[in-house]
């Protein structure tokens, strides 16, 4: 079973945040330990063994910048360092982008209390593993003051809103594993109406939300003037992004087991989208692909690792689930007007040459931008083993 830890993110006056988690993730199956940084220090031993780690929200004063929250900062350092894939909800999120180097701050809009209104994704949100089954636009609990203001060099917005343009973004990078939300999918509304009702807490001021928060599961009127609906509130449906990232570290699990046997295997994924994905995986574990090419200015040190011959990798569906695992038997430099039928015919994806140049151009120019002669990765592999369940 999945193990992950929960690092909660208020002091001990007030009610754990971690509850929330705990309550999503064993109705999703997974274990739950918790680890309260403002109480005593989290040590490496506290990470043995563990495959995610959460950082939940706060409702403390002050923000994750402060003097005061140097134990949530070391915590999640510590985290960082070790390699672990990570979850933000909220002050989780603001913490990552001030250890990553971003900044944060009281939002100039004031509070935003009760749903996270007409959120929507950017490009990227729409094409990553976070927001699968997720439609463009959509509303969810939240309950802040502070937000991102900037983000760390080398993050990925994925969604915003009107009240705060940053409401989602990852951070892959450096080892870094990072997912995160400023709004709560852990949290039901009838959750977010309770911090309401500490008339002396900084939401106090929105008590005129609290009925509304009280039936809006249930009353689609209520659910509307909020900004949302009934359905949109539904566990399975408001807690998507937490099971999307569940399976993204039962994937990580997946594929350090196989980097056990193979230590210098690469991770990647074919095409540009679910869709292609798919498609060319089942080429592959059909035996019709045998060849893949890349532009060469997305390898290297600012890209991916270029192909070797003799080393396995590893290719993954889009929501990084591994799928077959290949060994290099070859790899070429050409520009992309000298590629023969003879490679191309290997790539498995159309009937002559003509199909291959329009279909690889149109790709190319999806992605970086095409020149008929620019220089391609050309690489030939042999499917070692299919990954499947």
């Amino acid at each position: 079973m999945t193990k992950l830890l929960i690092i909660e993110g208020n002091t001990p006056d007030f009610a754990p945040a971690a509850a929330a988690f705990q309550d999503v993730f064993a109705h999703l199956g997974a274990m739950t330990a918790v680890a309260q940084p403002y109480v005593s220090q989290v040590t490496a031993d506290q990470l043995a063994c563990v495959d995610g780690v959460i950082f939940t929200g706060s409702g403390v004063a002050w923000s994750t910048d402060a003097p005061e929250a140097k134990a949530q900062r070391d915590a999640m350092d510590l985290v960082f360092g070790h390699n672990i894939p990570t979850w933000g909800s909220c002050n989780g999120m603001q913490l990552a982008a001030t250890v990553l180097g971003g900044t944060v701050g009281a939002s100039p809009k004031g509070l935003e209390v009760g749903v996270a209104r007409d959120t929507h994704l950017t490009a990227q949100g729409q094409a990553h593993p976070m927001f699968a089954g997720r439609s463009d636009t959509f509303a969810v609990p939240c309950i802040h003051r502070d937000e991102v203001q900037t983000l760390p060099a080398g993050a990925t917005l994925l969604a915003g809103n009107d009240h705060s343009p940053i409401q989602a973004f990852v951070y892959d990078k450096d080892g870094v594993d990072y997912w995160g939300t400023q709004y709560h999918p852990e949290l039901r509304p009838t959750q977010i109406a309770d911090f309401i009702r500490n008339k002396d807490g900084i939401f106090g001021s929105q008590a005129k939300l609290i009925a509304d928060l009280d039936c809006c599961e249930t009353d689609p009127v209520a659910a509307a003037r909020l900004g949302t609906t009934t359905a949109a509130l539904h566990h399975d449906v408001r807690t998507i992004e937490l099971s999307n990232w569940l399976t993204h570290v039962k994937n990580k699990v997946s594929i350090r087991k196989i980097r056990a046997e193979h230590p210098d295997a690469e991770t990647f994924t074919f095409g540009d989208g679910p869709a292609l994905c798919n498609k060319l995986n089942d080429l592959v574990l059909s035996g019709a692909k045998t060849a893949t090419c890349g532009a060469l200015r997305d390898f290297g040190q600012t890209g991916e690792a270029l192909p070797r011959v003799g080393r396995h990798d590893i290719a993954t569906d889009w929501s990084g689930k591994p799928i077959a695992l290949i060994r290099t038997v070859a790899v070429e430099t050409k520009r992309f007007d000298q590629v023969t039928w003879d490679f191309a015919q290997k790539e498995g994806e159309n009937d002559d040459l003509a199909g291959w140049r329009a279909d690889h151009q149109a790709f190319f120019e999806r992605n970086g931008g095409f020149d008929p002669q620019m220089d391609l990765i050309c690489e030939t592999f042999e499917l070692v083993r299919d990954l499947r369940d």
